[in-house]
């Protein structure tokens, strides 16, 4: 299991589309759910959603649930202390 954060880079203005309107994510055929409060969107077997400006991915071998689980676990106060 990978686990990447990734914050102030000019990519995630892109990223911020998808997360703001889940229609065209769900074109490309990625699956919509929720992490805490956040939009996630579930993918070619990797897992990411934004968080207080920060895009964070999860992705490796592990299953689905493996993957919403690791991410529930992330502590999204902690990070925002970060931005």
């Amino acid at each position: 299991m990978k686990i990447e954060i990734t914050g102030d880079n000019p990519a995630l203005a892109q990223m911020m589309a998808l997360f703001a309107n889940p229609m065209i994510a769900q074109s490309s055929g990625a699956e919509v759910m929720r992490i805490g409060r956040e939009q996630a969107l579930y993918q070619d077997n990797e897992l990411k959603f934004m968080t207080n400006g920060f895009l964070i991915d999860v992705s490796g071998s592990g299953s689905k649930d493996a993957k919403v689980w690791f991410a529930n676990a992330i502590n999204l106060q902690a990070l925002a202390a970060f931005k």
